[in-house]
């Protein structure tokens, strides 16, 4: 939905418009990079884990989760 929103804006729909279709609905925008998981692990070197929660702006627990989960994908 948030593609068909900001096509609709950039070709020219009033405010008015996209209040009238869209008003009243909920969206989900991400508020790190969807390759967020593949980054970290890229950057992971046992040491970091405080570094990379705050660069991605997350816990030090998703880190965790995140490199065993990814670690664990690779091995299987």
């Amino acid at each position: 939905m948030f593609e068909n929103i900001l096509s609709d804006l950039q070709n020219g729909a009033s405010m008015a418009k996209i209040y009238k279709e869209y008003g009243g609905r909920s969206i989900y925008i991400p508020k790190i990079h969807p390759d967020y998981k593949m980054l970290i692990r890229q950057e992971f070197n046992n040491h970091n884990h405080h570094t990379l929660a705050h660069k991605y702006n997350i816990t030090v627990s998703q880190v965790y989760a995140v490199v065993k989960r990814e670690t664990k994908s690779l091995f299987s």
